[in-house]
């Protein structure tokens, strides 16, 4: 450790303020310029010093007089070299020091060669102390103004003036009393004078040095910025190569999955009982696994959408309920598959929802899927929808509850927020035993929070699992709101799908089996008939009498009344005894079925085409006369083949085109009921110039369009067909029911519209 510095050491440091070390050049400049001072104070002296011995005024020795200028003027140039030395090799010697103290040998030499007393010799050392406060300070010009007393009586002494403590001491000491006095205020204004101007350099040093920072932030500031936007470049360029890359992905994935998934469910059903079981059942295997990948594709992209922040929902008022039933039916075989009872409690007069129907609709269904799964085979489920007891903070109206219970095996707690994150799932292992990718808790609580609402769940080990997803009466302010504020309307004046439904057919089924009942409804609707049920045979009774259906499709092994009786009250009451009653059922007894007045008679497993062949004959849907005329354009001849059959069982024509240019020209000539037509082609013209085209050229501009795509599609896209098209509907298989019921309409509008012109 070193040792302290002496208080006094400390003040004189504090008293005087650190000299700011100057550049080397300009400290060597200064140094030389005070040399060539000295030499020009040494000549000018010496100048004076000659022409006073010339005229007689003084007298000294020439010889003495020129070794002191020799010696003088020697030093100045020795001075010089050797601060060049230090500045060059970078000493720090006080080499000041040496040429004061010589100036002051120099003048006390000069007054010894004089041998005067007069005041002469004090220019010389005011010159010399003067210098000393310039170049090194006040505490330096003090120490040289010292030296020089003590010299100058020194010099007397060794003249011969004084010679003791006389009265010659006496005059010297008080000359030098005045002289020190005088010089040491000049040397302080001097002192004060150098401060001030080396604070003055210091701040211009500092603001320099400022000025020289700001310019190098400023700098780095412009580059950092260039380096940003270049970033933001790459960034943006990224963001829309992803964003082709997810369209691309969804085309060219759900283009052939949707073609699977509809060539195995025709087959299903054209084969069902035709073909030996095993068969059968690689068939549904088929289907399913095409279900579950397109499933998994449609997950992940709408994530990705989410993170992009290019996912938006379309709100209107949702009935909760028909969102529970709806979701509860078509989980029903599932359940069923583990003997797990489904238990739905809705709220009497809960009140509608805005939201997105679709998005809630896969809130639920997640939600339900993953209670089946988990529950253990035999157990139950319970679905409630109800209003949310807890009021939101902000003070507004209570919102609703969707909650799924059930009996699994439990989350930890620890495990419980892990859950809703993307391809996590609780166990993090390898094992499969439960299936899935961890993606469907993630988009509940994704799409959950686009409407404004939370999910949360509570669970203990071997008790279960509930989950709650509080959502707000009204989420069209949430963040995931399309920003036009309205879902898009497309084309024509439309009416709604409930205006429709009320003009098809309306067929009664009595029919107590949930499952049977769900895929018969689906074919009915699906061909244009509008379905009603009767769970038993005096509902079937009351319900026919009521709504005097088109025809009546009757099991005969029901709760309550049996079949047998109910088509016998049918027939013999008046109001109900036109109506054609077709029995479905186990039961073959044909003869008793004909006798009773039955119109026709089909024994379980139902041969569904032969079915609905029959019934069209007894009731025609609701496009009547030839069979309409749909072009499909599209470039994927799988997707011809595929609309061909199901547009063929639902009684229309179907012809196709493979690019937009033939397809504007079949269209011109043929002049189609309906267009259906796909938005990404090969052949140079895509869906939206042919889109286009079709409503400008005068034979087709009256022909509506359905688009049917696997594109999905932005908001400036969809605003831009909804000038040409009637609606959009993606490639999904549960959009081809929608696009069957559309088409079904618009050609129903279209006779309607000639009708009435």
């Amino acid at each position: 450790m070193g040792r302290a510095r002496p208080r006094s050491e400390e003040n004189a440091a504090a008293s005087e303020p650190p000299e700011l070390p100057a550049p080397p050049e300009n400290a060597l400049r200064f140094q030389i310029a005070v040399q060539r001072s000295r030499l020009a104070v040494i000549l000018l002296m010496a100048g004076v010093a000659a022409i006073a011995r010339w005229t007689g005024l003084v007298d000294f020795d020439w010889a003495g007089g020129i070794a002191a200028l020799v010696l003088g003027v020697a030093s100045v140039f020795v001075f010089i070299y050797l601060h060049r030395l230090a500045a060059r090799r970078r000493w720090r010697a006080p080499l000041h020091v040496g040429w004061m103290v010589l100036d002051v040998l120099i003048v006390c030499w000069t007054v010894y060669l004089i041998d005067d007393r007069s005041p002469i010799w004090l220019v010389w050392f005011l010159t010399t102390t003067t210098a000393a406060a310039f170049v090194a300070g006040q505490r330096t010009a003090t120490a040289v103004l010292w030296l020089s007393c003590v010299a100058y009586l020194a010099t007397l002494v060794l003249m011969g003036h004084i010679r003791g403590f006389d009265r010659e001491l006496a005059f010297a000491c008080g000359r030098l009393a005045l002289l020190f006095g005088g010089t040491y205020f000049m040397v302080r204004g001097i002192s004060d004078l150098r401060e001030s101007r080396r604070q003055i350099a210091a701040l211009n040093q500092e603001k320099s040095g400022r000025l020289a920072e700001l310019s190098r932030l400023t700098q780095e500031l412009d580059q950092r910025g260039r380096q940003l936007e270049r970033a933001n470049e790459r960034i943006q360029e990224a963001n829309r190569a992803k964003s082709q890359f997810l369209a691309n992905m969804s085309h060219e994935l759900r283009t052939p999955l949707n073609s699977v998934i509809g060539f195995s469910e025709i087959l299903a059903e054209k084969l069902d009982g035709k073909i030996e079981p095993r068969f059968s059942r690689f068939l549904n295997n088929i289907l399913g696994s095409g279900r579950h990948l397109l499933g998994l594709i449609n997950d992940i992209l709408d994530l990705s959408k989410i993170e992009a922040g290019r996912m938006e929902l379309v709100f209107e008022p949702v009935s909760l309920g028909d969102v529970v039933h709806g979701v509860t039916s078509v989980m029903h075989g599932v359940a069923q598959r583990k003997r797990i009872e489904i238990e739905v409690q809705v709220e009497p007069r809960l009140p509608a929802v805005v939201a997105d129907p679709p998005r809630l609709k896969q809130i639920l269904y997640n939600l339900l899927a993953n209670a089946v799964k988990f529950s253990d085979d035999g157990s139950s489920v319970q679905v409630v929808a109800r209003s949310d007891e807890a009021p939101p903070a902000d003070g507004g109206p209570a919102g609703v509850v969707l909650e799924v219970v059930d009996r699994g095996p439990g989350i930890r707690q620890e495990d419980q927020k892990l859950i809703f994150e993307e391809f996590r799932q609780v166990d993090g292992g390898t094992s499969r035993n439960m299936g899935g990718t961890g993606l469907g808790l993630a988009l509940v609580k994704r799409f959950t929070e686009m409407h404004g609402g939370r999910i949360e769940c509570i669970s203990e080990i071997g008790r279960g699992s509930r989950f709650l997803v509080h959502l707000p009466l009204d989420a069209s302010s949430a963040p995931g709101r399309r920003p036009a504020g309205e879902p898009i309307s497309f084309g024509f004046e439309v009416r709604t799908a409930e205006a429709a439904l009320e003009e098809r057919p309306v067929v009664l089924v009595a029919e107590d089996d949930d499952e049977f009942f769900h895929a018969l409804s689906g074919d009915l609707e699906a061909a244009g008939y509008r379905v009603e049920r009767a769970r038993d045979g005096n509902e079937a009774l009351d319900r026919a009498r009521a709504l005097q259906p088109a025809s009546i499709t009757l099991d005969l092994v029901l709760p309550g009344l049996d079949g047998w009786q109910v088509l016998k009250d049918l027939k013999a009451d008046a109001r109900t005894a036109r109506i054609p009653v077709i029995i479905v059922s186990l039961v073959a007894n044909h003869e008793l079925g004909f006798a009773l007045g039955a119109a026709d008679y089909f024994v379980k497993p139902l041969d569904r085409a032969d079915f609905l062949a029959r019934l069209r004959e007894l009731v025609p849907p609701a496009v009547a006369g030839r069979r309409p005329l749909v072009l499909v354009i599209d470039d994927d001849r799988q997707i011809h083949e595929l609309l061909d059959v199901e547009l063929a069982d639902a009684g229309y024509e179907m012809i196709g085109a493979s690019d937009g240019a033939s397809g504007v020209d079949l269209a011109a000539t043929l002049t189609p009921a309906v267009i259906v037509l796909d938005l990404v082609m090969d052949g140079g013209v895509d869906g939206f110039e042919t889109a286009r085209q079709l409503k400008r050229h005068p034979a087709t501009a009256d022909v509506p369009i359905l688009v049917f795509t696997a594109k999905e599609l932005r908001a400036d896209e969809r605003e831009r067909l909804s000038h040409d098209t009637a609606r959009a509907l993606s490639k999904a298989p549960e959009d081809r029911r929608r696009l069957l019921e559309e088409i079904r309409r618009l050609v129903s509008d279209s006779a309607s519209a000639r009708g009435s012109a």
